[in-house]
């Protein structure tokens, strides 16, 4: 998981302990919605890329904003 969230973080260290702190809230917050016949790492990965995505698409506001 760390691994496809460094792609997204770039070379700052801070970013991908924050992303990866990020999905661990996430996946705690969303357990209640884990269907148990579906793949776990899946979903894992799944609100990797998605949280990933939005740190892109956040970066990019404050790029176009400034």
């Amino acid at each position: 998981m760390a691994r496809a969230l460094a792609s997204f973080a770039g070379t700052d260290a801070s970013v991908l302990d924050d992303l990866v702190q990020d999905v661990f809230f996430k996946v705690i917050e969303g357990l209640a919605s884990y269907v148990p016949r579906r793949p776990f790492p899946n979903w894992l990965f799944t609100i990797a890329l998605n949280t990933g995505r939005n740190h892109v698409r956040s970066r990019a506001r404050e790029v176009c904003v400034d």
